[in-house]
């Protein structure tokens, strides 16, 4: 950012504007609100497990029979990144829960040409 400041930036580097720069912190803010229906290990700490199931009541691990959250919702706080990945792996997971963790449900590797 600093080099693009130089090269385009009327005063280089000090016309160089980061609007989410926390400059005391010095690290980036990031802007993907996430959360909501956090996982965890039982009702107590969570909405839902790691696989994405809600549990049923304040208490236990009893599970609500096939509803499940599958986005960032259930990442428990700002990853300070873009979660597009996350939020995909954790889809994936749930997707892969639901249809019983049966190998034929995973991605198959792509058949390529040999190159020459």
């Amino acid at each position: 950012m600093k080099l693009f400041a130089q090269e385009i930036g009327k005063g280089g580097e000090d016309s160089l504007i980061i609007p989410l720069w926390d400059t005391q912190f010095r690290s980036l803010i990031s802007a993907h609100p996430l959360g909501g229906c956090p996982m965890g290990e039982d009702a107590s700490k969570g909405v839902v497990d790691s696989f994405g199931r809600v549990f049923r009541g304040k208490n236990g691990t009893a599970k609500y029979k096939g509803l499940y959250i599958a986005d960032g919702s259930i990442v428990p706080t700002s990853l300070g990144v873009n979660p597009s990945l996350t939020i995909t792996a954790l889809a994936y997971r749930v997707a892969f829960d639901i249809v019983g963790r049966k190998k034929e449900h995973l991605p198959q590797p792509i058949e390529r040409p040999p190159s020459h």
